[in-house]
């Protein structure tokens, strides 16, 4: 069989496999970026258990191994594969895991190489794919040679990370355990979590001849959407409390279903939106601009929200604040949440300095601060030891200069993570809301070390990428971002 011949979708070699008869097959499935010498091996030992050995390959966008990964894309993987005389059938999956392709191919043998039986199994993965194969009537089987990690080959000798980024990962990979770090994460799972923000809506509008037609809007899953669709894989009670238009039909999608969320009708609202025009001859986006259109609150739906509070707010461990200016948190709202909460995460989003200082008056008590350095470069320092009458524990920035996250302790001491998997350029504060809605349940907690710097940056990244996919953000994906980046 030619290479091209065997490169088949999941579902042809299912249909080609149908018609079996005695004979065994064999199935091996993995990501396979940077075929080398141990892959090979694993090969030709999983073909000796059977007669028919089928290779099946992760897809480009369910792999989570850090900037750069994949380094071979998945067609190119594929061909590689196709390239060894002893491999009958290549793959490329459509899943982010190998469930659905062994229900369509039904191997007799599902085989992994050993180094399975050694680590720990983090996402449950394996469990689920032995539970599914002996559902079939086949059998798991591990294949014992030598093992190599395509993450640690590439991790070290190829060019994924920045400069800055190499020692600090070096470093943090001597004195730190990936399965440590995630054990961290899995601590947050019981609290009691609020959320308040608002909505944002993003526009999409063609541009010709000078004049512009509205072509899309959609609700952005920026803020504190962001930061739901963050909570929800990691956290089991999450309420969100806001305010929207009469019309929710574009909001009810985006929430996560194991949210409750409170959505109270604010008359003559007016979103906050963000319009990005496009050229219609070359598609090319021209430029994008932020509008909000003033409106009068109106002082019954304080009320209302003051009176959830009021009742509430003692029930949550930790309560979450996304504030743009605006909606739902108003100067009374922020009071009371400075007053009344056990723990008040704050992340200022506002656009200028100026406003995110008001904003912050507002609240006087503040257990954990987050926002975009150039907010509150001076005085983040001093709020954290507790000057000027704000009580705030240590708050989390985003560096413009460095391009990385800064902590500031309560002692004023200061810690930067270096960009890992973005480029400075390329981080709005939507990627600070999904670290930082991981971050504040784990300061919450009282857990301080270095390496939540790193989960905060690897959440961010893949937040960002989970909010435009139909699949989301699944933990799994995200356990083997962080056990990617300090595999060295």
């Amino acid at each position: 069989m030619s290479v091209e011949d065997k490169i088949q979708s999941i579902e042809e070699i299912g249909q080609a496999l149908s018609n079996r008869g005695n004979r065994r097959v064999v199935h091996c499935h993995g990501e396979f970026d940077l075929l080398h010498f141990g892959h090979t091996r694993y090969f030709k030992a999983a073909k000796r258990l059977g007669d028919i050995l089928v290779v099946t390959l992760t897809p480009d966008r369910f792999i989570a191994k850090g900037p750069g990964r994949p380094v071979f894309n998945e067609n190119q993987r594929a061909e590689a594969i196709a390239n060894l005389e002893f491999v009958d059938y290549v793959g490329i999956n459509q899943w982010p895991t190998a469930l659905e392709t062994l229900e369509i191919i039904r191997p007799n043998i599902y085989a992994k190489g050993n180094e399975y039986l050694k680590k720990k199994d983090v996402t449950g993965r394996l469990d689920q794919e032995k539970a599914k194969i002996e559902s079939l009537g086949g059998q798991m089987a591990f294949t014992d040679d030598i093992v190599f990690s395509s993450s640690k080959l590439l991790n070290n000798h190829f060019d994924v990370f920045s400069e800055a980024a190499k020692p600090f990962l070096a470093e943090l990979s001597q004195t730190t355990k990936a399965t440590d770090l995630l054990a961290l994460v899995d601590k947050i799972k019981g609290l009691k979590i609020l959320v308040l923000g608002d909505f944002e809506l993003a526009e999409q509008c063609l541009v010709e001849g000078g004049h512009a037609k509205l072509r899309r809007a959609f609700i952005q899953p920026s803020g504190a959407l962001l930061g739901l669709i963050t909570l929800k894989e990691f956290c089991e009670l999450v309420d969100f409390l806001s305010v929207s238009t009469e019309d929710q039909s574009l909001i009810g999608p985006l929430i996560p279903a194991s949210v409750f969320a409170d959505l109270i009708v604010e008359p003559g609202l007016n979103y906050p939106t963000r319009r990005s025009y496009f050229d219609q001859a070359t598609g090319f986006k021209r430029f994008s601009a932020r509008h909000q259109t003033p409106f009068t609150p109106d002082p019954k739906v304080e009320e209302k929200i003051l009176a959830k509070l009021e009742k509430k707010l003692g029930d949550y461990d930790l309560v979450l604040a996304f504030d743009n200016n605006g909606g739902v948190l108003s100067p009374k709202v922020r009071a009371k949440l400075g007053q009344k909460a056990k723990f008040l995460a704050l992340l200022l989003g506002q656009p200028k300095a100026e406003l995110a200082h008001q904003a912050l008056a507002d609240y006087v008590k503040v257990d954990y601060l987050a926002g975009a350095q150039r907010l509150f470069a001076k005085d983040a320092e001093r709020w954290a030891k507790g000057a000027g009458g704000f009580k705030s524990g240590p708050a989390l920035s985003l560096s413009d200069k460095q391009g990385g996250l800064t902590q500031i302790g309560k002692n004023g001491a200061k810690s930067l993570a270096p960009l890992v998997a973005d480029s400075p350029q390329n981080l709005p504060i939507d990627w600070l809301s999904a670290s930082f809605a991981l971050a504040a349940p784990l300061k919450a907690l009282g857990v301080h070390e270095d390496g939540v710097l790193l989960l905060c940056q690897a959440i961010g990244t893949l937040a960002r990428q989970a909010a435009s996919q139909p699949y989301g953000l699944e933990k799994m994906l995200f356990d083997k971002f962080v056990i990617a980046l300090l595999n060295r």
